[in-house]
C-alpha cells in the first residue's frame, strides 16, 4: 500500500510538470502612457493591526509605529485606514 502511494504521488507530480498548450508563453504589451485609473487613496485595514498598535502601553512606540505607516516623507505614506 505504501509503494502504491509513492507511485501515485510520483505520477501526480509528473503530471503537474507537463505543460499544456494553453500554458504557452504569451507576449503582453504594456503602454505606460495610457492612463485609465487614478489612485485616490493608499491604505490598510485596521483589522490586522488595530489591537497591536492601540494596545501599546508605550505612547512613543505607538507614535513611532503610526509615523512609519502614515508619514508622507519618512514612512509608507498611507492616507486611508
Amino acid at each position: 500500500m505504501k509503494d502504491f502511494r509513492i507511485v501515485l504521488l510520483f505520477i501526480l507530480s509528473a503530471l503537474l510538470l507537463i505543460k499544456s498548450p494553453e500554458a504557452a508563453a504569451q507576449a503582453i504589451d504594456v503602454n505606460t502612457s495610457d492612463r485609465n485609473h487614478r489612485f485616490e487613496a493608499w491604505g490598510t485595514s485596521l483589522a490586522w493591526m488595530g489591537n497591536e498598535i492601540g494596545g501599546q502601553s508605550n505612547a512613543q512606540g505607538r507614535e513611532d509605529m503610526m509615523d512609519l505607516l502614515f508619514d508622507q516623507t519618512n514612512g509608507l505614506g498611507l492616507n486611508f485606514a
